[in-house]
């Protein structure tokens, strides 16, 4: 148990650093976005979900070798819990920033 309290502390004290930015960078993208055609708000939802999936499927794969690890070492249940969760994340946030980029390339493309 020790070993997730652990992590939770760590993961927690990252996201302190950057949360700022992060917030920012998303907010203005959703603004951005919000101001540009209805119409492509509506057709780029289902190209930031793949591309959100797709980025969260590679960092499901990446994330170990990122951390001087590997798929093979992972043996507890945490272990898995963990990766599958920060991809699932990063795949969740991905497609949060990409959907305001996809919206915004496609309105100069009427």
């Amino acid at each position: 148990m020790y070993e997730i309290w652990l992590m939770l502390n760590i993961v927690f004290e990252i996201a302190l650093t950057i949360k700022l930015e992060l917030a920012i960078a998303l907010l203005v993208l959703i603004a951005l976005t919000l101001l540009s055609a209805k119409k492509w708000q509506k057709i780029m939802i289902k190209p930031s979900i793949y591309l959100g999936l797709l980025v969260g499927v590679i960092s499901f794969f990446t994330i170990p070798s990122l951390t001087n690890s590997s798929i093979s070492e992972m043996g507890y249940w945490v272990d898995w819990a963990n990766l599958i969760s920060i991809a699932l994340g990063s795949g969740v946030a991905s497609m949060f920033y990409i959907y305001p980029v996809l919206v915004l390339l496609n309105k100069g493309a009427k």
